[in-house]
């Protein structure tokens, strides 16, 4: 679905279009086969979707799982992590959502420390969300949060509703475009 072997992928969502469980989704896919997964996330997910679409895991594979709830402060969950990080191996995950405001521009210190998390998880699979909006000057149907501030760092990936489908989303990657399914069990393609 999401493409992790170009490198790092920023993950712009229209609001309410799953970037939370496709992001659980490429979780429990790393976890399955053996590899870990870190996720960074003002807001630990939902539990109960965590549920659907991690529960069939055993014990020891959710044990290469760590969700860390890192409030407001990214600055210093970026400073924290930055050992582990660097010891993270290709088919190892990192997930940080919600990277920055939902609305407004994005801080200068939230770039700096996504830039900062880039440089020290260089070497495993990294997919940062954020809320993408509307382009207002009708150029573009979405923008991400950051601009241009990641160019070279990671590549911006859009997920947004079907319009004509009430289950199915749209990918769109540098302008190719994909359908994929959200279902009880997370996401799959079309």
């Amino acid at each position: 679905m999401l493409d992790l072997d170009e490198g790092a992928v920023h993950l712009s969502c229209e609001p309410g279009a799953g970037a939370t469980t496709l992001c659980l989704s490429l979780a429990a896919a790393v976890l399955e086969r053996g590899n870990r997964v870190i996720w960074l996330s003002k807001e630990i997910p939902d539990p109960k979707r965590s549920a659907q679409i991690l529960g069939t895991l055993s014990e020891e594979v959710l044990g290469r799982l760590v969700i860390i709830d890192y409030k407001e402060d990214l600055v210093t969950a970026s400073a924290a992590l930055r050992a582990i990080l660097r010891g993270m191996m290709a088919v190892d995950l990192l997930v940080v959502e919600d990277w920055c405001e939902r609305y407004g521009r994005a801080s200068n210190v939230n770039l700096d420390s996504m830039r900062s998390i880039l440089a020290d998880a260089y070497l495993c699979g990294v997919v940062f969300t954020s809320a993408s909006y509307d382009d207002a000057s009708g150029g573009e149907l979405r923008r991400s949060k950051g601009g241009r501030g990641f160019d070279g760092l990671a590549r911006t990936v859009f997920l947004y509703r079907d319009s004509g489908s009430m289950g199915h989303r749209i990918l769109d990657d540098g302008g190719i475009r994909s359908r994929i399914l959200i279902t009880g069990d997370g996401f799959v393609p079309t």
